[in-house]
């Protein structure tokens, strides 16, 4: 026997907490694949969620209305799917039978280490604390550690939802100064900065004015197109030399 929708207060509060000006009403419903019926205007919200976030943590069901939502705003409509970031998360059988996050122990190649062989990820985050692009307190519960691998595709990379930063190992290198990783860190804490709030414009206008924030920002660019010629086969070294000799002067 198929298990009914149902209510329960926390996830009407929660639901209301996202919408505060129209009127609510949200269930959960036992669905065959991960999925949120939405149905939105400016008067109702219906919303119905798989059954078995019903217990979930209140931040991941709180972020999970808020992309609902932050999706029919940029949109005018529920047409296409918003979800895709998370539905590898939710849909997998670790959260099916826990309601917790499972994404840092999916990660493919995900290392658990903020140390690398010549970098130190904790240590790039205080010295943006020393510099005053972060304060002590603007880290945004996110954990960062480095991949196991060199990843071709990205230097960094930022799990909003899951409150991860994904560090390829192509940036924990003894080749490159350490205002590059440095560089790429804050880029990535500015993307847990702004959140779901830049979820489909995440480097607009103003993310770049914070990043140019960064005293040292076209060199470090520089040095991310030097390391990925490298990693691609390409040969970096008239980049790398022309970098140096700027350093030099």
């Amino acid at each position: 026997m198929t298990k009914p929708n149902y209510q329960t207060e926390y996830l009407s509060e929660c639901a209301r907490e996202v919408f505060p000006d129209t009127l609510v009403a949200a269930s959960y419903y036992k669905p065959s694949v991960f999925q949120v019926n939405a149905s939105i205007n400016e008067v109702v919200v219906l919303l119905q969620i798989p059954d078995y976030m019903d217990g979930a943590p209140h931040e991941q069901t709180y972020n999970l209305l808020e992309m609902v939502k932050n999706h029919f705003l940029d949109t005018g409509s529920m047409t296409e799917h918003p979800l895709w970031q998370m539905e590898g998360y939710f849909a997998s059988p670790g959260f099916r039978e826990r309601c917790v996050p499972v994404s840092i122990g999916r990660i493919h190649g995900w290392s658990g280490h903020q140390m690398g062989k010549h970098k130190d990820l904790d240590r790039s985050i205080k010295r943006l604390v020393e510099a005053g692009y972060l304060k002590e307190t603007d880290h945004y519960g996110v954990a960062a550690a480095w991949l196991k691998k060199s990843s071709r595709s990205f230097c960094a990379k930022t799990d909003i939802l899951m409150k991860t930063i994904r560090v390829s190992a192509i940036l924990d290198t003894a080749m490159a100064p350490d205002f590059v990783l440095d560089y790429v860190m804050y880029h990535e804490m500015l993307h847990a900065k702004f959140g779901l709030k830049k979820l489909y414009d995440q480097h607009d206008d103003e993310f770049v004015r914070e990043e140019h924030r960064f005293e040292n920002w076209v060199d470090a660019e520089r040095w991310l197109t030097a390391l990925t010629c490298r990693e691609n086969g390409e040969d970096p070294r008239h980049i790398v030399e022309t970098l140096r000799r700027r350093e030099r002067q």
